[in-house]
C-alpha cells in the first residue's frame, strides 16, 4: 500500500490496508506470547501494545471502508496517541 494519502485510498486498497493490519497485529500478538514465556514481560507488554495499535488501524479502516467516512484518518496512522484515544474512548461510527 504505497500512497500518500491514507484518506483517499479505494476500496481494494482499503480492504488491502485492513488484511495487511489484521496480519501485523496476530504477528505481534505472536511475538508477545513468545517473549512474554520467555520471561521478558516489559518487552511482551510492548509488543501487545503495538499489537493492539495494529487492530485499531484495521478497526479504522474498515469503518471508513462500510461508512465512507470522510473524517481524516491521518493521524491514526502516524501517531500513537491517537491510536491510544481510540483504545481510551472508542471511535464512533
Amino acid at each position: 500500500m504505497a500512497t500518500k494519502d491514507i484518506n483517499a485510498l479505494d476500496a481494494n486498497a482499503l480492504r488491502e490496508g485492513i488484511n495487511l493490519c489484521i496480519a501485523n497485529a496476530q504477528d505481534l500478538l505472536r511475538s508477545a506470547n513468545l517473549t512474554r514465556a520467555s520471561g521478558y514481560r516489559g518487552v511482551a507488554n510492548s509488543l501487545f501494545i503495538l499489537s493492539c495499535e495494529e487492530s485499531i488501524k484495521a478497526f479504522v479502516l474498515y469503518n471508513k471502508f462500510l461508512f465512507d467516512d470522510d473524517r481524516n484518518i491521518t493521524p491514526m496512522f502516524r501517531l500513537h496517541k491517537e491510536k491510544h484515544e481510540v483504545a481510551k474512548q472508542g471511535y464512533t461510527l
